[in-house]
This record gives C-alpha cells, structure tokens and sequence, in this order.
C-alpha cells in the first residue's frame, strides 16, 4: 500500500494540499516519471474515502494541465508525470511553490 495514512500539514497548509503535495513526492521517489507508470488505483490505496476522492480530483486536474500523462492499458488507468514536467512537479512537491502550486490555487 502507497499509504499508511494521510500526511500531516505543515506551516498552515491544508490537508488536501499536503495530501497532493505527498503523492507527487512518491511518484518521485518511485520514479515514475514517463515512461515509468503507476496503476492510478496505486495512487489511492489505503487511503479513506475521502482522501481518494481529493487524489482522485488533483489526478484528474493534473492530466487536463499536462502535468501527469495517463494511458489505459491492461492493468488498467496508469499514470506518470509527464517527461520534462519533473522540475516543476519537483518544486510543488518539496517546496509547495510554482507552477504546480498556482494550478492548486486555480481549483
């Protein structure tokens, strides 16, 4: 399982925002950056029901910006972030600043 529980927020950030800001970190560690996918479920496992509807929301908002490329296949919806997005998915999710973060303001 991806998580053992939500993330505790930092500094007056949101939960939800430190929840996006955790997976995109271990979608980095893992390295799955394209071409290497993960199975979108992945994303949400172990998660309550209301923290995979706010992964599930900021998944569907970061495929329509072009931040994580989505493809089907026969494991299913597969995800990673799109080659050449890595810095500025980098910075939102060490940092919690750029592009990615306006994107997050935006929704």
């Amino acid at each position: 399982t991806w998580w053992e529980g939500p993330p505790a927020p930092s500094g007056g950030e949101s939960g939800d925002r430190a929840l996006v800001r955790a997976m995109l970190r271990r979608m980095l560690e893992k390295g799955n950056i394209e071409p290497k996918v993960v199975r979108a479920d992945n994303l949400f496992r172990g998660l309550d029901v209301a923290n995979q509807r706010v992964l599930r929301r900021a998944v569907n908002a970061l495929i329509r910006e072009g931040v994580l490329a989505s493809s089907m296949s026969a494991m299913g919806l597969t995800v990673a972030i799109t080659a050449g997005r890595e810095p500025e998915v980098r910075t939102f999710a060490v940092e919690g600043s750029g592009v990615v973060d306006r994107l997050w303001d935006q929704d």
